[in-house]
């Protein structure tokens, strides 16, 4: 089920009855908030399904409000939940409220229960005021580098103006919160949450307890109007690569050639069929050892971070620490990097929650991990493996959602200049949606140009000209994109071009190897990519 358009003056948002997800509140390209859910997270962080049981709204020119009723139920989880959000402008403000009041339907253990807020990663650097829950207040800012520890504590409210003529306050009630960094984890914001993490943890929630928390947003938007406005940039881009598990069939290794495969990501057990492929290896792996056969242009990435020191015993390519499960196992360690070359470490955006929008905005992630690996020393930067999901068996691996967070990932290591960026796996990558990105971005060479709004709309001009919607949404952001005169584009695209939807995905290749289509393209639908 599509999310539901609010619109209220200047602020609009979105909103999912599925699942009580407040998305996007925004004023014009101007994200303020990224996201409101209620959720229960399990003894090991997993995050039970709220099914909904029950929803409803109400609207009016100056009012909206939904409310729903919603079941935890995953093994000794047994948790029940009424949720409700509401939105009400007057003159230039617009408040909202988003309520959450669950009870235990058994005992059991959870690390968390209860709202979280998401906070865009366009907020870093923004200065801003964190009150605390007996009075005091710190002039702060949420942080530019991403932190391995919470950059905010004992949180009441959080005030910052986050554009000319834009003032947000958001304030919790009902239970001690604070915020971290997510993009540790590559979502692409930073979280306050309840129960701080210093707090015992698991705690017990009993049959018959009952927790009871409030979100308050005021916005106040004085002398703007809601405009959507592409930010332009320009990049350089990685040497594009892919990980090699095992020994790979000739018609394999020629399938990963004709994808223009520049570098290699190699177990020890796919070391050898790496080298036979051509192109800088990179050999993942928990052993101190450089192979002797390896070149200068070569190197090896040691896991975990913490064993960096190992490294110093290693000559003969470049040394990478290596986290492979997320940035914050790097970030956390921070090497000597006076000592050795560089680093490496995974990227997916499923590890806190794994639909399909979270992770779509995770690719924008990357350039605020690449910064924050050069700021502390790194001279070389592998990212990879690039992974959609952790479950190779996920269906949305071959999907288009997978090939536009590719380009999404391509784009945040070209504006952080990576190194390199390695894609999962070799044996399933021509089958996947990363195929079609690394087709696209093939045959361009060094620097790219980008137009974006970020989370909903990508423009690459390299060899080719990509224009990528992220959104649930028609768009026409194209007609600001320097392809075309904006007079010739008034009543729609002109240019020749291919359109890749989710309806012929499974024929990418016959979509660009077929004719352009020379029809005028007055909308770019949802979740699409046009190719010029």
């Amino acid at each position: 089920m599509n999310p539901i358009h609010i619109r209220l003056g200047e602020v609009e948002f979105d909103f999912e009855p599925s699942s009580g997800y407040l998305r996007y509140v925004r004023v014009g390209s101007v994200e303020l908030i990224r996201g409101i859910y209620g959720a229960v997270r399990k003894a090991d962080w997993g995050t039970p399904t709220n099914r909904m049981t029950s929803t409803g709204q109400q609207s009016s020119n100056k009012t909206w409000k939904a409310n729903w009723t919603a079941r935890v139920s995953e093994g000794d989880v047994q948790f029940d939940w009424r949720g409700s959000v509401s939105a009400v402008l007057s003159e230039s403000r617009v408040e909202i409220e988003y309520e959450f009041e669950g009870e235990g339907k058994s005992d059991f253990k959870s690390n968390r229960t209860g709202i979280c807020v998401l906070h865009p990663r366009s907020h870093q650097g923004m200065k801003c005021e964190v009150e605390h829950n007996h009075g005091e207040c710190d002039q702060t800012a949420f942080p530019k580098s991403i932190k391995p520890d919470q950059p905010f504590k004992d949180v009441k409210a959080i005030s910052l103006d986050v554009a000319t003529g834009i003032h947000v306050r958001t304030e919790f009630f009902g239970e001690v919160f604070e915020t971290e960094d997510q993009r540790n984890y590559s979502d692409a914001s930073y979280k306050t949450y309840s129960r701080p993490q210093e707090w015992q943890k698991p705690f017990d929630i009993k049959n018959g307890d009952k927790i009871h928390q409030r979100v308050k947003i005021v916005i106040d938007v004085t002398g703007i109007k809601s405009e959507v406005k592409l930010e332009a940039s320009r990049g350089k881009l990685p040497l594009l690569g892919t990980s090699v598990n095992r020994a790979l069939s000739e018609a394999e290794s020629e399938s990963l050639k004709n994808l223009g495969i520049q570098c290699w990501l190699a177990s020890t057990n796919g070391i050898e069929q790496a080298k036979k492929l051509g192109g800088p290896v990179f050999l993942q792996t928990e052993v101190a050892s450089f192979p002797a056969d390896l070149s200068p242009n070569d190197g090896i990435c040691l896991a975990p971070p913490n064993q960096w020191q190992k490294l110093n015993n290693v000559r003969g390519g470049k040394r990478l620490s290596t986290a492979t499960w997320a940035f914050m196992q790097l970030n956390g360690s921070r090497p000597a990097y006076d000592e050795i070359e560089g680093s490496a470490w995974s990227a997916r955006p499923d590890i806190h929650l794994p639909d399909t929008l979270t992770c779509l905005e995770g690719g924008w992630t990357v350039q605020d991990q690449v910064q924050t690996a050069q700021g502390f020393g790194s001279k070389i930067n592998l990212v990879g493996p690039i992974e959609f999901s952790n479950d190779p068996t996920d269906p949305r691996q071959n999907t288009i959602e997978a090939a536009l967070y590719a380009l999404g990932a391509v784009v945040g290591a070209a504006k952080g200049n990576a190194n390199y960026a390695m894609f999962a796996d070799a044996t399933r990558l021509p089958q996947s949606g990363f195929a079609l990105a690394l087709e696209l971005l093939k045959e361009s060479e060094g620097e790219i140009e980008i137009h974006e709004w970020e989370p909903f709309f990508l423009m690459i001009r390299g060899s080719r000209t990509i224009l990528a919607n992220f959104g649930w949404e028609p768009t026409d952001l194209y007609k600001q994109c320097p392809i075309d005169r904006s007079e010739n584009m008034e009543n729609g695209m002109r240019n020749a071009y291919r359109l890749i939807t989710a309806d012929n995905f499974a024929d990418w290749r016959k979509v660009l190897s077929g004719p352009e289509s020379h029809n005028p393209l007055t909308m770019i639908p949802p979740r699409s990519i046009v190719v010029m």
